[in-house]
């Protein structure tokens, strides 16, 4: 099983609706914020809660990032994609005969690396691994996005034309021509 949410809560929601100049939200914070949550079998990373006032995770990154994975995946058959704003925390997502094999790691702090890396890393702590449906992965990272962008949308369809969201809706329309196996 692979699982995603995500909630904006009320006062993103609000600085969405009442953003009118692009320039000045994308020097400000220039991503959507909130909270996230993935659940790969088992095991929960982050949590989604309303009733809690915490809204830092980069969102509208983390739904980037695995769009991205979905084409990493196709092409190379392994990526490597850093927890937005973490301490060197990635995700390895590699497809083989058993399905989508998704493994936590801490990197080694002096690699200097991209969000997304085709490679494996150099670990400096093993957290978990876990096998899901390859195809589970890709339909939970298609259904999330054309939800939350879908809800931007309805908060403010000005913030569609932000810099970081058109490169969102390009790697979504990129991912969704691609079928995933294992």
């Amino acid at each position: 099983m692979f699982n995603i949410k995500y909630e904006l809560l009320d006062s993103e929601l609000n600085r969405l609706r009442e953003t009118t100049d692009l320039k000045e939200f994308e020097l400000d914070v220039n991503e959507v914020v909130g909270q996230f949550q993935l659940s790969v079998n088992d095991r929960v990373e982050g949590f989604v809660d309303k009733d809690i006032p915490y809204e830092g995770e980069f969102v509208s990154e983390w739904i980037y990032l695995l769009n991205e994975s979905i084409q990493c995946l196709d092409e190379e058959g392994f990526v490597s994609i850093s927890a937005p704003d973490s301490n060197n925390i990635r995700y390895e997502l590699e497809l083989n005969s058993e399905g989508l094999i998704v493994k936590k790691i801490r990197a080694l702090p002096k690699q200097i690396l991209e969000h997304i890396c085709i490679e494996p890393v150099e670990q400096a702590e093993f957290f978990w691994k876990e096998i899901v449906s390859a195809k589970a992965f890709s339909h939970a990272v298609l259904e999330v996005t054309e939800q939350f962008l879908t809800q931007v949308e309805k908060a403010n369809p000005f913030l569609l034309e932000l810099e970081i969201l058109l490169r969102l809706k390009q790697s979504f329309l990129k991912s969704k021509d691609i079928v995933l196996t294992a």
